[in-house]
């Protein structure tokens, strides 16, 4: 038969060898049994060559089996002489593969398997060394000392100031408006796209409001691991929570000795010092849980999220050095879930569930007043919005990580969290009211700005939508981006400006001694029909009238700016009269 042969004096048929064939039959020798050509093999007595598989080739003749494609090339056409290069943007390191695999940052993987500059291993997702990461970008160590100084001034400025500035709360209000600003706007811009340059490096200065360990650039200093940072995050909110717990335990047990050796008067200044500390501690506290708050729910996910690099293997997006399937990480992707219930949905569930145990109580603000800088910005009916800020930020950065390959719908999901939350503000006006007079017109500064930072990044949300839309498109990038920008810029300058003018007494707040003015402005308000500031200034004249009613002097004293010589003055006769 066909693709066998046999010589005089045979008893059998004798098959043509591998990586030939023969159609001929009745043939009495093997040289009717032909090489297969390029392309093709062929096994033991084949009438007829077959072709090269998918991941295969043959560049040859005569081959009993085709090669597998080399790394840096796949095929899933059959019959081919070589294996196509992958394209830019894809990776294969691997042997036989039939497609390529795209990489998280496409402009890291230059076609085959080669990496661009300062990119290395599987889909060019490992840093080179004098490389640090941000994101999926590598960049070239510059000016690493610089930051990481800059970084550790800032911090040490921020968190000073939360601790000293004890009764300030309308500037400290301002302040933690400003920084949930800037940190939104870095998370909106932080979509998969490929922004201009400049545009990066604004970028990387916001970084350091989201406490992105990324801006210090440790990588420039010493190795340091994917891992290693991942435990210092997660770490860092328990410890501040702890310290915060041993502290203001540590302070309440000193009030049982205020009286013991002093006068009454010394027994008044120990006890308002004591409830100053208290204040100041819990505020450093909140400062801190919301400062590092986005930055544990990003290490947390990227835990979780693996690919396959082409191989049948996993290994993490974040670093493609780290195998998912290794115990170590496994037991890592657990401990990420647990953060992310316990401390993402955990202390935005703790702020609303805290509130609303203290108003069931019987709503006294002063005990709101005492666990400090989280409540005591906003009306009693909100005092747990920032659980709603907080959510909110984790939502977008949740976002920009689930759907990176998509930047269209992480900008289009972030938009309408983005459109929610200003639904809410607008809505509700959480702040308790200061006022500041612009142009002859008297604004509600805290509400007015925290609408008007969620207007701008809900714009930055529509802009990302609309540049991923538009396939990157550099002109628009350049031209919108950098009017975006502007306005970002100009709306942080009216927040500071506010501040400012906070800072210089260019403002009052709404207190026991306005209740005429409240109650004037609201017979205005309803002759007008503006019912929404009608509803505002009649909530804040309840709030003020029941505060005046309270019997309990030493809440009092607390929540009237804690430190002014009234209170002081209360203290001392309530402590004459205990030690009577």
């Amino acid at each position: 038969p066909a693709g066998t042969y046999a010589g005089i004096g045979m008893a059998q048929c004798v098959d043509c060898p591998a990586g030939t064939y023969s159609t001929a039959v009745g043939a009495d020798s093997d040289a009717v049994c032909d090489d297969c050509q390029e392309g093709k093999f062929s096994g033991p007595g084949q009438s007829e060559c077959d072709a090269c598989l998918a991941g295969t080739f043959a560049n040859i003749t005569g081959l009993a089996e085709c090669y597998p494609c080399p790394p840096g090339t796949a095929t899933l056409d059959t019959g081919l002489t070589s294996c196509p290069l992958c394209p830019p943007s894809f990776f294969s390191n691997i042997y036989g593969a039939e497609t390529c695999t795209e990489c998280p940052n496409t402009e890291a993987c230059i076609g085959g398997f080669l990496c661009a500059e300062g990119y290395l291993g599987a889909l060019c997702g490992t840093c080179d060394l004098l490389y640090y990461r941000d994101g999926l970008e590598c960049e070239r160590c510059t000016t690493s000392i610089w930051n990481a100084l800059f970084f550790t001034v800032m911090s040490l400025a921020i968190l000073g100031l939360a601790y000293v500035v004890g009764a300030s709360y309308e500037l400290i209000t301002q302040l933690r408006i400003a920084g949930s600003f800037l940190q939104n706007v870095y998370i909106a811009f932080s979509v998969n796209l490929p922004w201009p340059d400049l545009l990066y490096r604004a970028l990387d200065l916001l970084s350091f409001v989201n406490y992105y360990f990324v801006f210090i650039r440790p990588e420039c200093f010493v190795e340091v691991s994917w891992y290693l940072r991942f435990w210092l995050v997660l770490v860092c909110p328990y410890a501040v929570m702890l310290l915060a717990v041993l502290v203001y335990k540590g302070l309440q047990r000193q009030f049982h000795s205020v009286y013991k050796g002093r006068t009454s008067e010394q027994a008044a200044d120990r006890t308002l010092f004591l409830i100053r500390t208290q204040m100041k501690a819990t505020r450093f506290a909140f400062i801190v849980l919301i400062l590092i708050y986005a930055n544990v729910v990003k290490r947390c996910i990227e835990a979780l999220m693996c690919t396959d690099p082409g191989d049948g293997s996993l290994v993490m997006v974040a670093d493609t050095s780290i195998i998912c399937t290794t115990n170590e990480h496994r037991f890592t992707q657990f401990v990420a879930v647990v953060g992310l219930v316990v401390y993402g949905l955990g202390f935005p569930a703790t702020i609303f569930g805290l509130v609303r145990w203290v108003q069931i109580k019987g709503g006294l603000r002063a005990q709101l007043s005492s666990m400090g800088y989280m409540f005591e910005s906003y009306l009693d009916d909100f005092a747990w919005f920032d659980s709603v800020a907080l959510l909110r930020r984790g939502l977008a950065t949740a976002f920009n990580l689930i759907f990176m390959d998509v930047p269209f719908v992480s900008a289009l999901c972030k938009a309408v969290v983005s459109g929610l939350y200003l639904v809410c503000v607008l809505q509700m006006r959480p702040f308790i009211p200061v006022y500041q007079t612009y142009f002859g017109r008297k604004l509600d500064i805290f509400n007015t700005a925290e609408s008007v930072g969620a207007t701008a990044v809900l714009a930055t949300d529509a802009f990302a939508m609309s540049y991923a839309l538009l396939t990157h498109s550099t002109l628009y990038a350049n031209v919108f981006g950098f009017l975006l920008v502007a306005v970002d810029i100009a709306v942080l300058g009216f927040i500071i400006t506010a501040a400012l003018r906070i800072m210089t007494r260019h403002s009052w707040k709404v207190t026991i001694g306005d209740i005429d003015e409240i109650e004037q402005d609201l017979r205005e308000a309803l002759n007008r029909g503006d019912l929404l500031l009608a509803r505002e200034l009649n909530h804040r004249r309840k709030q003020i009238m029941g505060r005046s009613r309270r019997k309990a002097e030493v809440e009092l004293v607390v929540m009237e700016d804690y430190v002014d010589v009234d209170a002081h003055q209360k203290l001392v006769g309530i402590i004459a009269r205990c030690k009577d």
